[in-house]
């Protein structure tokens, strides 16, 4: 699953390791594996993908690039 930073340029809620993290711990005992990527790296020519408007896709694209440049 991608980690934090790369679900800014995904579609709408797509999940990501961080959000998903606390719950890792019901799945102890049993045949789970996790594993977070991130890309290599971010072309900022490549145009973004646009939001739908269901969902949480009404969430703006700024407070979501705040919270990865203040991290």
């Amino acid at each position: 699953m991608p980690v934090f930073e790369l679900s800014y340029f995904l579609t709408d809620r797509v999940s990501n390791y961080e959000e998903l993290e606390p719950y890792f711990e019901n799945t102890e005992g049993k045949p789970f594996i996790y594993i977070g990527f991130n890309a290599d790296a971010f072309d900022p020519s490549v145009p973004f993908i646009p939001k739908g408007k269901d969902g949480m896709s009404n969430r703006s694209i700024k407070k979501w690039k705040d919270k990865i440049e203040n991290k």
